[in-house]
C-alpha cells in the first residue's frame, strides 16, 4: 500500500511492473555523466584551508584486509531506532531481513546520529562535518508564523556524491522528498536525483531500475536510497500490521483507519497532528503507536531485503559495499516526548550495518557517529582520504578516547540541545549550559538514572563543548568566505510534503512548533 502522503510529486497507484518499466526507461536516458558544466563543477573538490586543526579521518591502521569495493550503496531508513531491530536485541520480529544482513556482515553496536533531525543528520553523513559547520537545519517558523528561509549549503564543502563523481563514478539518488531535496543541496554530485514521496516498494523499484540499467563494463557506481516509510504517520500495510492489539479502539485506531482508507492522498490535518503531546496519551494508546511503528519497520524490512537480495545476487554483488543506517530514531514517551525532539538514546542510537566484500562478519562495539559515513565509504572503496574533517573511517583502528557529539536545533543554536559522549559516559547539555544530566549508557541504556556528584567531569565536558563551539564558528565562516550568503525558502511542493509528514505544526496535537517533535 502506498504511504499516505500529500505530494504533487507522488505517482498515481500503478502496477509495480509498470512502475519499474517506466523507471528503467527514465534511467536509461539519465544515467550518463551529465553536462560539461556539471562535470567541471564536480572535479573542483579541494577543501578550504582551515585555520583550526582537524583530524585525518583515515588515521590508524586499516582493519579491512581485502581488495577495495568497486561500487557503493548507501541506504538510509529515516526515523529507524536501533533498538527496534532484532539484531540490536528487540524481542519482536520486526526485521528478519535486516537481521540476516547484519549477521552476515559487520554490525556497529553503538552508532550515534549527528542530529535528531532529518536535514542536519543526513548532511553530516554526506559531508563528514557536524551540523554547526555545514549549517543545514530543518525549516522552522520565524516570528509571525512564516517559515524561515534557510541558508544554502556552501559550495566549498564537497559532498560524498561530488567526490565520487570526480573519481569517475556514476551516481544516483532515490530519496523520499520531505527534507531530502535538491533545495537543501542533497542533489549535489548526483547525475540522477529523484526525490518524491512514494512507498518504499516503489522506491526500491526505481533504484533497481537504475542499477540494472548500468552497463557491466561501465563506470563505478554510487547509489543512495532514502525512505520515510518508518516515519510518522505510521500506517503499515495490513499484511505487516502484526504488532497492534486488535481490541484497541482508541482515537489512533480511527485515525489510522481514515488514513489507510484515503491511501496516497491522506488528510494533511490527520498527518500533522498524528503524534501526541506530553501527557496526552494513555498506555494503550502508546502501545498501539509502538505497534504501528513496528509494523512499518516490518514492511520496510521486506522491501529493503528485496533490494539487498537483488544487489548482492547480481553481477556486481561481489564487489559492492553496502551500508544500511538511519538519520535518527523515534521516542515513544520514554522521557515524556513523542517524535525526535530529544537527544536520548531512543532518538540518536541508530543502526549501522556494513557490508564490504572480504570484510569479516561480527560486531564492533566501539562508539561511532553518523558523521563517519563519508570517510567509511571512501575507505571501503579504496579512495584517498577526504582530507581533514570531523568524521572518521569506521574501518580504521578505533580511538577509545574519541568524543562524539549530537545536536538538536532548528536553524538556530540559541535554543538547541547538545549531547557529549566519551566511552560510556554521556552528558546532556542545553546550549546555554544549564540543567545538564550525566548518564552511563552501558549500565543505564534507557537513561533513567542521572549520575550525581560528578561536577568536575561535567565541567570538563562543558569546556570541551565551548571549545567545539568556537572551532565550529571559525569553520562555518571559513567555508563561506568569499561566497554569497543566499537563503532559500521552501517551495509549495516541499511544504505539502512536510505537512503530510507531520511537520510545521499546521494541525493541533503536536508537542512543539514543528508538529510533534519530528
Amino acid at each position: 500500500m502506498p504511504r499516505p502522503r500529500t505530494s504533487s510529486l507522488a505517482t498515481a497507484p500503478v502496477v509495480r511492473s509498470l512502475v519499474r518499466a517506466a523507471a528503467l526507461a527514465a534511467a536509461l536516458c539519465a544515467c550518463g555523466d551529465g553536462d560539461a558544466a556539471s562535470r567541471d563543477a564536480a572535479s573542483v573538490l579541494p577543501m578550504p584551508s582551515f585555520s583550526v586543526a582537524l583530524d585525518d579521518p583515515f588515521a590508524g591502521a586499516r582493519t579491512l584486509d581485502a581488495p577495495a569495493a568497486r561500487n557503493v550503496v548507501l541506504i538510509s531508513i529515516d526515523t529507524l531506532r536501533a533498538d527496534h531491530l532484532g539484531c540490536y536485541g528487540y524481542a519482536r520480529e520486526t526485521s528478519p531481513r535486516l537481521d540476516a544482513f547484519a549477521a552476515a556482515n559487520l554490525r556497529f553496536a553503538q552508532c550515534t546520529s549527528a542530529a535528531s533531525r532529518t536535514t542536519p543528520s543526513h548532511m553530516s553523513m554526506l559531508s563528514g562535518f557536524l551540523p554547526p559547520v555545514h549549517g543545514q537545519w530543518n525549516y522552522h517558523r520565524a516570528e509571525g508564523g512564516k517559515i524561515a528561509a534557510r541558508e544554502q549549503l556552501p559550495h566549498s564543502l564537497p559532498l560524498l556524491a561530488e567526490r565520487l563523481r570526480a573519481a569517475a563514478f556514476t551516481t544516483a539518488a532515490f530519496a523520499d522528498g520531505g527534507y531530502v531535496t535538491a533545495q537543501a543541496g542533497f542533489d549535489r554530485g548526483f547525475a540522477v536525483f529523484d526525490s518524491r514521496s512514494e512507498s518504499v516498494g516503489d522506491k526500491v523499484d526505481r533504484a533497481l531500475a537504475w542499477w540494472d540499467a548500468q552497463p557491466a563494463d561501465g563506470p563505478r557506481r554510487f547509489l543512495f536510497v532514502h525512505t520515510y516509510e518508518v516515519h510518522a504517520p505510521y500506517i503499515p500495510p495490513a499484511e505487516h500490521d502484526l504488532f497492534t492489539d486488535p481490541a484497541y479502539d482508541g482515537k489512533w485506531r480511527r485515525r489510522v483507519d481514515t488514513l489507510r482508507a484515503s491511501g496516497e492522498h491522506a488528510g494533511v490535518d490527520l498527518a500533522a497532528g498524528f503524534l501526541p503531546g506530553p501527557g496526552n496519551v494513555g498506555e494503550a494508546d502508546r502501545e498501539f503507536l509502538i505497534g504501528l511503528y513496528d509494523g512499518c519497520i516490518r514492511a520496510t524490512d521486506a522491501e529493503i531485503g528485496r533490494l539487498l537480495d537483488a544487489l548482492l545476487a547480481g553481477p556486481e554483488g561481489a564487489r559492492t559495499a553496502i551500508l544500511v543506517t538511519a538519520d535518527h530514531g523515534e521516542a515513544f514517551g520514554e522521557h515524556g516526548d513523542f517524535g525526535h525532539a530529544s537527544l536520548f538514546e531512543d532518538v540518536i542510537h541508530v543502526p549501522f550495518l556494513l557490508h564490504v566484500p572480504g570484510l569479516a562478519a561480527g560486531v564492533a562495539d566501539t562508539p561511532i557517529s553518523g558523521v563517519d559515513t563519508t570517510p567509511t565509504l571512501l575507505d571501503a572503496l579504496g579512495l584517498p582520504s577526504p582530507g581533514p574533517c570531523e568524521g572518521r573511517s569506521a574501518l580504521r583502528a578505533p580511538d577509545p578516547g574519541r568524543t562524539l557529539y549530537a545536536f538538536h536545533a532548528e536553524q538556530t543554536l540559541l535554543n538547541s540541545k547538545q549531547a557529549w559522549r566519551r566511552g560510556d559516559l554521556k552528558v546532556h547539555m542545553p546550549f546555554r549550559r544549564e540543567g545538564w544530566k550525566l548518564f552511563d549508557v552501558r549500565d543505564d541504556p534507557g537513561e533513567r538514572t542521572p549520575i550525581e556528584g560528578r561536577e568536575a567531569f561535567v565541567e570538563a565536558a562543558r569546556g570541551d563543548l565551548e571549545a567545539l563551539a568556537a572551532r565550529h564558528a571559525i569553520l562555518f565562516e571559513e567555508l563561506r568566505a568569499g561566497q554569497s550568503r543566499e537563503k532559500v525558502a521552501p517551495s509549495d511542493d516541499e511544504l505539502d510534503d512536510l505537512r503530510a509528514l507531520g511537520y510545521l505544526g499546521d494541525a493541533p496535537g503536536g508537542d512543539d512548533e514543528d508538529g510533534g517533535g519530528r
